[in-house]
């Protein structure tokens, strides 16, 4: 049970969270930031900047970069709904069900103008493979994991949101969706 101290803390948590994604989703700039695929590297999605004659990711195209199987770890019978595509400031993602259990794997992109800022506001890192750093930006919620993920290769700015939410006692935290974050950072090239 939560206590109405701790629940406080959380609302006032996600309160700041909020202000500061709809703060770093301003470019100020008032263009839009358009992620491209470039098909000479088979899909990997470049620069936002880069101007190479390719075909933006679409939201459909995002959900299709992780099949039933590679979700089948997580599924609890009976399978829900199939996947739900998204775009939040004009970057894909995906939300996928995973069952009967009411849990969530969504992934999306999400450019940060200030990356720094939201790494030092993390209240923990993971790492995923050799080169992807997770920063958890909402502390195991009710088991829940919500965290940005960035390699090395990512495009200047942009990070992987994660977010797994479950009241199933063997998705809690954020290691359950490792493998599918890594297969979503292998399709975007990351």
């Amino acid at each position: 049970m939560i206590r109405k101290g701790q629940l406080l803390a959380v609302l006032g948590l996600l309160a700041a969270m909020a202000l500061l994604v709809t703060a770093c989703g301003d470019n100020g700039g008032g263009s839009s930031t358009e992620t491209s695929v470039n098909p000479s590297t088979n899909g990997a999605v470049a620069s936002p900047s880069a101007d190479n004659g390719g075909a933006s990711v679409t939201p459909a195209q995002f959900c299709g970069f992780l099949s039933n199987a590679d979700l089948s770890p997580l599924i609890k019978p009976p399978l829900g709904d199939g996947p739900e595509p998204s775009e939040e400031n004009g970057q894909p993602g995906c939300d996928w069900s995973l069952g009967d259990t009411d849990a969530h794997l969504v992934l999306s992109l999400f450019m940060a103008p200030e990356p720094e800022a939201l790494e030092k506001a993390a209240t923990s890192t993971f790492q995923i493979g050799p080169d992807a750093t997770g920063y958890v930006t909402v502390p195991g919620l009710l088991g829940s994991c919500m965290a940005l993920v960035r390699t090395s290769s990512a495009p200047e700015g942009m990070f992987l949101r994660y977010s797994l939410r479950s009241y199933d006692d063997r998705l809690k935290g954020c290691e359950p969706g490792f493998p599918q974050v890594q297969k979503v950072l292998g399709e975007l090239g990351w």
